[in-house]
């Protein structure tokens, strides 16, 4: 039997209207932080009526809200307005590189989280690189007239395993042709997205070299 969290609301006092004796419902229900593949029991008098804009992300049924990939998305309810919903990664090795097309260069390459970026010499593009502490993870950003065109991953071997986790919380992997490591198969591509014609970003699995995966972000143009 599934086990499900139950959502602990912060709600406010209830109010009353001078007119009557008949109490107004708490105001609007709180936002939703869940991880991966989390299934979320949620009230029905409060969460009645969920629409997801984006059921890619996250889906509601029967007072469950279930994380379906890592992502951010909001919810109408039925008379309580809008909501955002966040689902969390399960995976700490690997940090969340951006995929948000056309951001500007000065927003990225300065992210801490990811580590000091460094214009690479070896390339005349507009590409920069950030190695993680232990130098399993490269993040790697290529800029087009100063935004964003495309984002890489070069991911150590020894982290196969976290890899496939890493793309199978964000993307649709493809069927079909494969790469190979440590007993764990990884798909050699994919799409953020129910439908690869609504996807925003394509993903694709390369070797490197006898030690690393690359994977590359590229718009759906």
């Amino acid at each position: 039997m599934k086990k499900f969290s139950v959502i602990v609301l912060a709600l406010l006092p209830l109010t009353f209207f001078a007119c009557g004796d008949d109490e107004v419902e708490p105001l609007t229900a709180s936002d939703i932080s869940i991880s991966y593949q989390q299934e979320l029991i949620v009230p029905d008098n409060l969460y009645s009526g969920m629409v997801i804009e984006n059921n890619f992300i996250a889906s509601y049924s029967n007072g469950i809200v279930k994380g379906n990939h890592v992502g951010k998305t909001t919810a109408q309810l039925k008379k309580r307005g809008s909501i955002n919903i966040q689902v969390k990664s399960t995976i700490n090795s690997i940090k969340e590189i951006s995929r948000e097309w056309g951001t500007a260069k000065s927003l990225l390459i300065n992210n801490s989280e990811l580590g000091d970026f460094v214009k690479s010499s070896t390339s005349g593009a507009d590409v920069y690189g950030a190695k993680s502490s232990n130098n399993k993870v490269v993040y790697m950003y290529s800029f087009t007239n100063n935004v964003l065109s495309s984002s890489s991953l070069v991911v150590h071997k020894d982290y196969i395993n976290e890899l496939a986790t890493y793309l199978k919380e964000r993307f649709t992997l493809i069927d079909g042709n494969y790469l190979t490591g440590s007993g764990i198969r990884l798909a050699a591509g994919g799409y953020d997205s129910n439908d690869v014609e609504t996807a925003t970003t394509i993903m694709a699995v390369t070797v490197y070299n006898e030690n690393f995966y690359l994977v590359s972000f590229m718009p759906n143009k």
